[in-house]
Order: C-alpha cells, then sequence, then structure tokens
C-alpha cells in the first residue's frame, strides 16, 4: 500500500513496476501449488512458526487465493497493458490488503464467504468433505442421506 501512495503522490511508478510483480507471482503461486512454493508465505511461515495453525479446508482457501491472483493479475495488466491512473491502482491493492487484513485480524475471511455462498446458491457442486473455517464460519448445512 506504501507502494501504491508513493506512486499517487510523486507519479512514479518505477517501484510499483517492481513490487506488483513479485505480489503476482506470490498470489499465483499459492494459488496454483500452494503456500509451501511461495519464497513469501516461507518468510511468514518463519515468523509465526511457534504459533498453532488454524486447520482450514482447503477448496474454499484455494477459492479465496484465486481472489487475490486475479487482484494481482489486474494490477498486472492495468500497470503494464493500460497505464491505469494511480486512484485505480490504489483501489485495487486497497481492497487486496482490506480483504487480507480482514481475515488476519477479525478472522473473517471474504474469499470463504463468497465460496460459502455460491455452495448455497447451488453454482458450486457441494464437496465431498466439510469445511473447517475458523469458529464454523463456513458451516454448511447436513448432507441429507
Amino acid at each position: 500500500l506504501s507502494t501504491m501512495w508513493y506512486s499517487v503522490l510523486t507519479h512514479d511508478r518505477s517501484i510499483m513496476q517492481i513490487v506488483v510483480p513479485i505480489f503476482w507471482l506470490h498470489f499465483m503461486i499459492v494459488t496454483l501449488r500452494g503456500p509451501n512454493y511461495s519464497p513469501i508465505a516461507r518468510v511468514w511461515k518463519s515468523l509465526v512458526c511457534n504459533q498453532l495453525p488454524e486447520r482450514v479446508w482447503a477448496v474454499q482457501k484455494r477459492f479465496a487465493r484465486g481472489i487475490g491472483a486475479f487482484m494481482g493479475t489486474l494490477m498486472m495488466i492495468a500497470v503494464f497493458v493500460f497505464h491505469a491512473p494511480s486512484y485505480v491502482l490504489l483501489s485495487i491493492c486497497g481492497t487486496c490488503l482490506l480483504f487480507m487484513r480482514l481475515e488476519s485480524a477479525v478472522g473473517f475471511c471474504v474469499g470463504c464467504k463468497i465460496y460459502n455462498r455460491l455452495l448455497h446458491k447451488g453454482y458450486i457442486a457441494e464437496p465431498d468433505h466439510r469445511p473447517a473455517c475458523p469458529g464454523g464460519a463456513c458451516e454448511l448445512p447436513k448432507k441429507k442421506q
């Protein structure tokens, strides 16, 4: 976010052209291969190595990471193809950071909520395994026998 504000205030996009591809690559790696393959995720994991992990269902987390990858792809296209104004980039970046902050500070995963809503509406097939969200946030009704 500080890179985006720097870009807005100084009209210098050079730092953004370095930071955006790094985060895009991170989101693509964690979405397609998993967090164990991302250098950024490994650094984050080393910072919290003494904490117990909260197990979350992999499919919905992959969906949530896919939203991050989509936003990162939007940023890549906006920066390198369309040379979008800084306020557009700031809004995309701010939204992505808001989603990540909501998950880390409040325990509210926007991607998981969207996934759960799509399940309830029937747009996504019901999974074989029940979701395991923190605090039961993604509970589904029991399958009919």
